[in-house]
């Protein structure tokens, strides 16, 4: 289908993928243990809401083609955003999935611009130096949402925001293909914005959201297996999502463990931690000294 802009306007969109964690964004994950303990091989990405494949004019001058995790397509691969490319070289694969279980997927828009949300997943060999082209090509490649979609148009403002963290926080679950598991599965994450005036020509339709419009994407590295994942120490015991209901949305310290907190939002729960001797301090909601924190637990 071939489709045109009658006129490419409006103002940038942002996002980034947040859960699984997207490789290009560990800066903002310092406190999850998985990415924590290799930071030394990080190259940190500090503009990672912006991974929209050169722009819009660029992508549409590539037949509205983009690399396969929000570079411009026409560069030379391993892209950066690519695994084995400059911000995907560190050989981090921070969450472990079991096998057709039912996964969080949660996304921050930073600047919110209506459009939907896809997401897909790729199974990488261990000759595979970076994502091969037949990455995410097919429709079979797609995760399917608890509600058997594939597509997920995202609401508008007045749904999401988060005070707290800044921005419009946005949690799908996804079940896993029954019978795939990986060593190394690449999740791409796919956001095409719709506040751009554009005419389909095919169908004959204009209006704001046809044809072509602002793309972002992200990649997280994951791994699937045949069997149970154990909880990490700090979920043992711990019912996240009742304890979120009884103390309300903020940040919060964790009940059992003095080095950890915990986020709550109407759209995700996440248990953090502090950074090394540090323990966190209700007082002022953040970590602390641990000589300036009264914590029991």
């Amino acid at each position: 289908m071939k489709i045109f802009n009658a006129c490419i306007a409006g103002v940038l969109g942002h996002g980034r993928l947040m859960e699984p964690p997207a490789r290009t964004s560990y800066a903002l994950h310092m406190n999850d243990p998985a990415i924590a303990a290799e930071a030394d091989k990080i190259n940190f990405l500090y503009d990672d809401n912006a991974l929209f494949c050169g722009g819009t004019s660029h992508q549409i001058s590539q037949g509205y083609k983009c690399g396969k995790c929000g570079d411009a397509y026409d560069l030379p691969r391993p892209r950066d955003y690519e695994w084995g490319g400059r911000y995907g070289r560190s050989g981090i694969i921070p969450r472990i999935y079991s096998m057709g279980s039912e996964i969080e997927l949660t996304v921050q828009i930073t600047a919110h611009h209506m459009g939907w949300f896809e997401y897909s997943l790729c199974k990488m060999s261990e000759n595979d130096i970076t994502e091969p082209e037949s990455c995410f090509e097919n429709p079979e490649d797609l995760l399917v949402f608890d509600d058997g979609t594939t597509r997920w148009d995202i609401p508008g403002t007045n749904v999401g925001g988060d005070p707290v963290k800044g921005g419009w926080w946005y949690t799908r679950m996804a079940r896993l293909p029954e019978g795939l598991t990986c060593d190394h599965c690449v999740n791409q994450w796919r956001y095409h914005t719709g506040n751009s005036w554009g005419c389909d020509h095919k169908n004959d339709i204009c209006g704001m959201g046809e044809g072509y419009q602002e793309e972002f994407y992200g990649c997280a590295d994951v791994q699937i297996i045949d069997g149970p994942v154990e909880k990490p120490e700090e979920e043992k015991g711990l019912d996240i999502a009742m304890y979120c209901n009884e103390v309300g949305a903020g940040i919060h310290p964790h009940p059992e463990i003095c080095e950890a907190y915990i986020e709550c939002s109407g759209f995700a729960n996440s248990v953090l931690h502090c950074a090394p001797g540090l323990h966190f301090n209700k007082k002022v909601s953040a970590c602390d000294w641990a000589v300036n924190v009264d914590c029991n637990v």
